[in-house]
């Protein structure tokens, strides 16, 4: 068991040493990666601020009349 953990600390070295060269580009995949997961979402929020915002001006309108 102690070599397992040993042989998870020196894996563990390397990948900090990936990361600490690395982080800005990994801090820009995740990013990207996110958005496209939230791109859904985002876009069903526009629509209904539009959406809802045309309603409100077409009341405004009879409103007016």
């Amino acid at each position: 068991m102690k070599s397992f953990f040993k042989d998870y600390w020196e894996l563990c070295k390397e990948s900090n040493k990936w990361m600490k060269k690395h982080w800005k580009g990994y801090l820009v995949l995740c990013f990207i990666i996110s958005l496209i997961y939230l791109a859904p979402y985002i876009v069903e929020l526009t629509k209904e601020k539009r959406l809802e915002n045309d309603f409100s001006e077409k009341e405004d309108e009879k409103c007016q009349l």
